[in-house]
């Protein structure tokens, strides 16, 4: 059993990200109808691998998609909102598009948000490595009603 998450995601690829790669990024996110072939990846064996870019696919009542893959000065970008029921695809798609990240852009490249919780997920990319952090805010009113906020962070 899974909750439903929304994802944002925006990160830049290597230039030299494989086609095949690029072709199933490109089917992902809605750019083709097909792909070529599969890579060998834990990712792939999934039950909704397709929803994680394009919750069109995912056949639920919650559906929202709103995504690029473009090609800009010779690196792709791409830029994700999907909502979902997720069972573990998130994670196994940053570990699948980890090596292809372009580590001289953005650390922070987006986050992830359950419906069952408050708070988001943050995700960066640093040091070749997906690194997932919680957010936590406790907030207290004053007698002057300003309210203010104590936050946490927590690496997972």
């Amino acid at each position: 059993m899974g909750n439903f998450i929304e994802v944002n995601l925006r990160l830049k690829l290597k230039e030299k990200t494989p086609n095949e790669i690029i072709n199933v990024l490109n089917y992902l996110t809605g750019r083709a109808e097909n792909y070529n072939s599969l890579p060998n990846h834990p990712f792939f064996y999934m039950n909704k691998w397709k929803s994680v870019c394009n919750a069109i696919n995912d056949d639920t009542a919650i559906q929202g998609k709103l995504n690029y893959f473009e090609l800009n000065n010779r690196q792709w970008d791409l830029c994700i909102r999907s909502i979902y029921k997720d069972h573990g695809e998130i994670k196994a798609f940053l570990n699948w598009i980890l090596p292809y990240i372009d580590e001289t852009w953005l650390e922070f490249i987006g986050f992830i948000k359950y419906d069952t919780s408050d708070h988001p997920i943050l995700i960066y990319f640093k040091e070749n490595e997906i690194v997932f952090l919680t957010v936590r805010c406790e907030e207290s009113e004053t007698v002057f009603e300003d309210i203010k906020f104590n936050w946490s962070i927590k690496e997972l």
